[in-house]
Order: structure tokens, then C-alpha cells, then sequence
């Protein structure tokens, strides 16, 4: 993969520490130390990672998400995404705000020591919010539940279009309250429905010429 994108016109990418785990698990170093030789090699670089997001019980995620910091210092990337808890089942209102703000804050916590250790920034990201229409809210889905942990924590963001799109937001809007937070994206479109597709940009529904429009600003 990394070749390909060598190949391609690329002089930088994005590491999956997912794909990278579920495939190695614990064997994971040799692994990493070929993908760093291939990058010194090319003089690719990996800027970026996204660290996991699921686990059998949060004793595992949390195993996960730090077997990933260290493939992350390996590498010595400089920045990864590390999505924010919550419930998009939960009914919106101040209680559900209150109950995943006070989560999140020591999530958080726990991985931004490891992270300035292992020489990288995290990076919160906004989620999906499919279940609107029933009364629900899931936190993390919006620019201002982003900036409240971002400002706090001193985490930078990462807009995800695709997510942004099912959740009905303005990339525009949202774009301009998150101003210089903004490190990162994860750019892709969908039909707005259930699925979140990862389509290419112009392949679903989503409003490309606000979007341009905010990151310009």
C-alpha cells in the first residue's frame, strides 16, 4: 500500500493501526519496522493514524488503543485520531451532555500522557448521529462538543465529512467554529442514510462547495 501510493504521486500518508493490529496483534514489531524502512526508503511520510475504536469490553479497547500508541511512537507519526465515547441511542439533553463530557474528559486523560510520551498529538473527531429522528444525540457529533473537550484537553480535531453529512450538519458552519483546531480530515461522502458508505466526494449527497468553502477559510 504504501508503494502504491509512492507510485501514485503521494509523498505522504495515513497508517491504519487497526488493520495493522487485527492482522499482527501482539507480533506487531517486525511489521512496523519494515513499513519504516519502506517509508525511509520511498520518502513517504506518515504524518497520521487513526487508533481503535471497538473492543470486546473496555479492557481490551484499552489494550488495543495502547499497543497502538506504541506502533504510533515506532513510527513517529505526529498526529492520531482517537474517537470520543458516546451513545447514539441515548435521548439528547443535558444529561446525556453532562454524562459523556465528564466520560470523555477522563478517557482522554488517560491516553494524553502516553501520547506526549510517544511524541504525537491526539485528535478528537466528530461521529456519526444516525438516530436523530427518535430524540436521540450521540456526543462528539458536532463542532462545539469538539471544541469543549479540544479547548480543554489540548486535543486538535479532525472533521470526518462523511459523519458530519449523516448527522444533517453545515461543513461551512462547522468548519469556521472549529478555526485552527483543524489537523486533520477524514474526506468522504454517502446518501446520508443508515450506512455510512465512505463513498468518494460528488458519489453521495453531501454539499462539497460548502465544505471547500470552510476549509478555505
Amino acid at each position: 500500500g504504501l508503494r502504491f501510493l509512492h507510485e501514485h504521486g503521494f509523498d505522504s500518508m495515513d497508517f491504519n493501526f487497526v488493520a495493522a493490529l487485527d492482522r499482527y496483534g501482539r507480533n506487531w514489531q517486525d511489521m512496523i519496522k519494515e513499513v519504516k524502512r519502506l517509508a525511509d526508503e520511498t520518502g513517504m511520510l506518515i504524518v497520521s493514524g487513526h487508533l481503535p475504536f471497538r473492543g470486546k469490553n473496555p479492557e481490551m479497547l484499552d489494550e488495543k488503543v495502547k499497543i497502538c500508541i506504541e506502533m504510533a511512537a515506532a513510527l513517529g507519526i505526529k498526529r492520531a485520531v482517537l474517537h470520543p465515547l458516546g451513545d447514539n441511542r441515548m435521548p439528547a439533553g443535558e444529561e446525556n451532555h453532562s454524562f459523556w463530557y465528564a466520560k470523555n474528559i477522563e478517557y482522554y486523560n488517560k491516553y494524553i500522557p502516553l501520547a506526549d510520551k510517544a511524541g504525537f498529538k491526539l485528535v478528537t473527531e466528530n461521529m456519526r448521529d444516525p438516530h436523530q429522528a427518535s430524540g436521540c444525540h450521540r456526543y462528539g457529533s458536532t463542532a462545539d462538543e469538539l471544541i469543549e473537550l479540544a479547548d480543554l484537553l489540548g486535543l486538535e480535531i479532525c472533521w470526518d465529512f462523511g459523519h458530519a453529512h449523516e448527522a444533517g450538519l453545515d461543513h461551512y458552519t462547522e468548519l469556521i467554529k472549529i478555526g485552527h483546531r483543524l489537523t486533520m480530515t477524514h474526506i468522504n461522502d454517502n446518501w446520508q442514510g443508515p450506512s455510512d458508505e465512505h463513498l468518494p466526494p460528488f458519489y453521495g449527497t453531501g454539499d462539497w462547495a460548502a465544505a471547500c468553502r470552510g476549509l478555505r477559510e
